[in-house]
């Protein structure tokens, strides 16, 4: 009975998404899912001005890290961090992200950084096991790593307020005045980012016009994404 009814479910969401794509009216709801540092400081202003655009279509942004299951359509296009998407997924790659390592400049001059005992700290994103990974390839390996902070947004402001310095998003980084680049870092790290949505949903126009939107005005970020808006500081 339970796979009967898996079957059945299954059978229901593919037929949903087949009503839904035959739809070729630009109006009515586009369900988008992106992590929500991206939502916040890339995509809204651009949602605005597909919104002005396209003012019959509603944008209903879900800024969240969980996975959308865009095949019980809880998004039409999600935004996502990964090496390469679902294969059963329509996806469109964006520019990577890079990262670089940043401290504030009160910091960068009142601390060492390299040497044997360095006083400058670390403060790392999510878990140190995550991070000491990552700073052993850096010329501040001997730094200790001191302070964990879970939030993208809570973890830049550590970082503005002088607590230590850490790898940060440099589309976000480098237009923060107080901020600066350690010297030698590199923009070498950088996250790989995809566009994605079901085969079915992209026959629909409004979520077809939408994601050829957003990819294109993603890219025109493409400096800024990349870390080469603006020179080491």
């Amino acid at each position: 009975m339970v796979v009967r009814a898996e079957r059945v479910e299954s059978e229901i969401l593919s037929m949903e998404r087949e009503v839904f794509g035959r739809d070729a009216l630009l109006a009515g709801p586009v369900r988008v899912s992106a992590p929500p540092l991206l939502a916040q400081h890339l995509l809204m202003p651009i949602l605005a001005d597909f919104a002005r655009l396209y003012p019959q279509i509603e944008i209903e942004m879900d800024a969240t890290f969980d996975v959308a299951d865009l095949r019980r359509r809880n998004a039409d296009i999600a935004i996502r961090f990964q090496v390469q998407p679902d294969e059963n997924l329509v996806a469109y790659k964006l520019p990577s992200f890079a990262n670089s390592i940043y401290a504030t400049r009160e910091y960068a001059k009142t601390h060492s950084f390299t040497g044997a005992n360095p006083t400058a700290q670390w403060i790392a994103m999510g878990g140190k096991e995550v991070l000491d990974h990552w700073r052993h390839d850096t010329p501040y390996s001997e730094c200790k790593v001191h302070h964990v902070v879970s939030d993208m947004l809570a973890h830049l402001s550590a970082v503005k307020a002088g607590m230590g310095f850490a790898y940060l998003f440099c589309f976000l980084a480098d237009a923060e005045p107080a901020l600066v680049r350690l010297p030698e870092a590199t923009t070498d790290r950088a996250i790989t980012t995809w566009a994605v949505t079901h085969p079915d949903v992209i026959a629909t126009e409004r979520v077809r016009v939408c994601v050829r939107f957003l990819v294109d005005a993603i890219f025109e970020h493409e400096r800024k994404i990349g870390g080469n808006a603006v020179g080491t500081n």
